[in-house]
């Protein structure tokens, strides 16, 4: 939808805050919250709809769309990062029985390295006992090695259909190395969305340098990508103090 202001003209693109206070007809029944979605047009030498009759910003439809993009990617990369910490937090064993403690489990299925989710179904019987029942039951030895092999510290006991695993308690020291265990993941994940932050600024350097950015608008979308790191980075710390809590807690 494009907003035409009421005494027409060139159009140049119009930030949210103009739109909210543009009493322009054309945004007549928009609401509030969608305005900023629009891609408003007013002329240079102002806007009859505005308060102050003072013209809307000149950044250009193009501009705006690629702030929004570099933005989005660094978003969603962040994001990936964040629920990947938090998925490799669930495979450290907390003294419980939980299915996802063996999600990095891989086993040698006919020379490919698969992971146990796929060749099983996992299931806790009991607060200390995980059941694992293959679907190729020809892969249960494959499947014992794996775990054998494996850093999890339990021995897998098998009647030939279905694979029993006791989770024993944890000692204090174990507990401790899995603490430093969630800290070492929760450093990666950091590292990965300050690695996200250095990219997306290196880009945007580049548009800056190139004139395909103003510094005021690389100087703006610099500080937005610096604070959605702070952001993330804070909610992976969160993340990981609850695990570390988790595992400490007997």
């Amino acid at each position: 939808m494009a907003f035409v202001p009421p005494c027409g003209g060139p159009g140049l693109l119009a930030p949210a805050a103009r739109l909210a206070a543009c009493r322009s007809p054309s945004l007549g029944g928009v609401p509030l919250g969608q305005r900023r979605d629009l891609l408003a047009r007013a002329p240079a030498g102002g806007c009859g709809g505005c308060p102050d009759g003072v013209h809307h910003s000149r950044r250009p439809l193009a501009v705006v769309m690629a702030l929004s993009a570099e933005e989005e990617d660094a978003s969603s990369r962040m994001e990936k990062t964040l629920e990947s910490v938090r998925n490799n937090f669930n495979t450290i064993r907390t003294g419980r029985a939980a299915p996802s403690i063996l999600d990095r489990v891989m086993v040698d299925y006919y020379g490919a390295e698969t992971p146990l989710q796929s060749l099983a179904s996992i299931s806790a019987t009991s607060s200390t006992t995980l059941t694992i029942d293959a679907f190729d039951k020809g892969s249960i030895k494959d499947i014992e090695r794996a775990l054998m092999e494996s850093d999890l510290g339990m021995m897998p006991n098998s009647d030939g259909v279905v694979i029993r695993l006791t989770v024993p308690q944890l000692t204090t020291e174990r507990r401790k190395e899995l603490s430093k265990q969630a800290k070492a993941l929760a450093e990666e994940g950091r590292v990965a969305c300050r690695n996200v932050r250095r990219d997306v600024i290196d880009k945007v350097k580049k548009q800056e340098k190139a004139a395909e950015l103003g510094k005021d608008m690389s100087k703006d979308l610099q500080d937005k990508i610096s604070k959605l790191t702070e952001k993330y980075v804070s909610m992976i710390d969160k993340a990981c103090e609850e695990k570390e809590k988790d595992i400490m807690t007997v």
